[in-house]
């Protein structure tokens, strides 16, 4: 479908950007903001496009897949896969190829945008969002890959499902004689391991973590299992949807992590037997 209907003939790259793990939790917690990730970074990419050139109302074709997973054992690690052109369009529909690229200039720019409408969406605080830019190392990244032709039908294809791909492939599970499964996953840097072990309700919940918004869904589950009148309980501040976080030892950066018992219990509450 993207090569026939959606990517205009001209050459692409494959785009990716990823955050610090600092601010991972914080995007766990409230999933609009992965879509705050997906239009900053289309803008960073945009913006330096334009810098290249001399009109201002030039614009790059971007296909943008919001990933919330990383590679070990489907943990959450949002980040953005994108097929971008290799230059940008007039609005008279001419192609223009870039003179040059410089994937370390959209990662700045990146940076900066995100962490300052993090910082004006009152998701960080003023004094975390300058600690973070004065890091030497931003621990933020913008990759781009080589470029692909128009002709090389089969190379866009495969990084369209790349983009798109789940996740967690079934050929990685395994059920082991004792009931628990095993997730394959790349060798951990630190310690080697190739796979992670689990019971069936740790990798469910693994799995669902990915699930956008799953809060107000599963409040319907609960309220209807309620006697009628009664509503459940919600946090005032998850109801709208205010987190944020400030600087290790300040307020607002105990980040709950959930786990699989706290899911069982909740399952038990909501589920009386």
């Amino acid at each position: 479908m993207l090569t026939r209907e959606i990517l205009a003939p001209v050459p692409h790259r494959h785009w990716m950007f990823s955050i610090p793990r600092v601010l991972r939790g914080l995007v766990e917690r409230d999933r609009s903001l992965l879509g705050l990730l997906s239009r900053t970074a289309y803008e960073a990419i945009r913006n330096s496009f334009q810098a290249l050139f001399e009109p201002s109302d030039l614009r790059p074709g971007c296909v943008v897949a919001i990933q919330s997973f990383g590679a070990y054992g489907a943990n959450f690690n949002p980040h953005l896969c994108a097929i971008v052109s290799d230059g940008v369009f007039t609005p008279e529909g001419e192609f223009l190829p870039l003179p040059s690229l410089d994937p370390s200039t959209v990662m700045e720019l990146f940076r900066r945008l995100l962490l300052e409408r993090l910082h004006q969406a009152q998701r960080l605080s003023e004094r975390f969002r300058d600690q973070l830019l004065s890091w030497v190392h931003p621990r933020f990244s913008a990759f781009a890959g080589p470029v692909v032709e128009p002709t090389a039908v089969a190379s866009i294809e495969s990084q369209a499902r790349y983009i798109t791909r789940p996740a967690l492939a079934m050929d990685a599970l395994e059920k082991r004689a004792d009931g628990t499964l095993a997730m394959q996953t790349p060798p951990d840097p630190r310690t080697g391991a190739d796979r992670i072990v689990s019971d069936p309700l740790e990798w469910i919940h693994r799995i669902t973590a990915h699930i956008p918004d799953p809060r107000p869904t599963f409040d319907k589950v609960l309220r209807s299992l309620q006697q009628p009148g009664k509503r459940a309980r919600r946090s005032p501040a998850r109801s709208h949807g205010l987190h944020s976080i400030s600087p290790p030892g300040g307020p607002g950066l105990g980040l709950r992590q959930p786990n699989a018992p706290h899911m069982g219990a909740v399952i038990e509450k909501g589920f009386p037997g």
